[in-house]
């Protein structure tokens, strides 16, 4: 099953850093955080991974593919350690690049990638937040168990639902995602994550999405919520959410790592 990372986002949130490195390729610890997601993937033996990027990115690519110039004099200082380190994000998966020339909405990002997927499902995912290795076992065990759309919801205080698609569940099933509440009526304190397991056919959901005459504002609970009247969703929680999309919160992520190194 193939897996997708979304990295062609702005940047904003991390300037003035984010004008010269990809924030995608932004240290937590001794490493990119989109690396902990490799490795992660990587872990539940998940080996096909397409990463969305744009030309302004290269530095992601050049995170997965091979320096001869640097592994070269490596070898001949005898750095075997660091040969090791430089070689393995390249090794332990196969990589298709794709970029995209023109930024728009994510739901057409998505559609871009229609004619690189091959099976019936597929993973997709975006690189701003770290977890639990083990949470991502989880979604992939849900999806063994029900053959079906999965996607993870993130307990969170209700006061800050109210900027996130909130997840209106029975038991274990979605029954709907709200985008941008009154937190007064938010249906439940669970906020829709980007980790997904999703079905071929959403490609035709957001194919026909740009016939509709209020297309250019469709978000993910759009999109998500007309998959809901074709077929069973189901959700996966989990609590080992660490959002780090601004510097702040990276620090804080730096910090939990420093704390308890058997979460990585």
């Amino acid at each position: 099953m193939e897996w997708i990372i979304i990295a062609w986002w702005y940047w904003t949130r991390m300037l003035p850093i984010s004008k010269i490195i990809a924030k995608e390729m932004m240290p937590i610890w001794d490493k990119p955080v989109i690396q902990y997601i490799v490795d992660w993937l990587v872990w539940i033996w998940i080996k096909d991974i397409i990463i969305l990027t744009t030309w302004q990115k290269r530095i992601i690519k050049d995170r997965f593919t091979n320096n001869k110039e640097i592994e070269n004099i490596l070898e001949e200082t005898w750095k075997i350690e660091y040969l090791e380190k430089i070689r393995r994000p390249i090794e332990i998966a196969n990589y298709k690049f794709i970029k995209q020339t023109n930024r728009l909405w994510t739901w057409w990002a998505l559609l871009q990638l229609k004619n690189h997927i091959k099976e019936d499902f597929f993973f997709i995912n975006f690189w701003d937040a770290i977890y639990d290795k083990n949470d991502f076992q989880k979604i992939f065990n849900k999806f063994q168990e029900t053959k079906s759309p999965v996607i993870w919801i993130i307990p969170q205080p209700i006061e800050e639902t109210s900027n996130h698609g909130v997840a209106k569940i029975n038991w274990d099933k979605l029954i709907e995602i709200e985008e941008s509440r009154d937190i007064k009526k938010a249906p439940s304190n669970y906020i829709r994550d980007w980790f997904c397991i999703l079905p071929y056919e959403i490609f035709e959901i957001l194919k026909n999405i740009k016939k509709e005459r209020n297309w250019k504002k469709f978000r993910l609970a759009d999109w998500i919520n007309i998959l809901l009247k074709k077929t069973d969703i189901y959700t996966v929680k989990i609590d080992s959410y660490r959002d780090i999309w601004n510097i702040k919160k990276r620090l804080k992520a730096n910090n939990k790592i420093y704390k308890d190194w058997s979460l990585f």
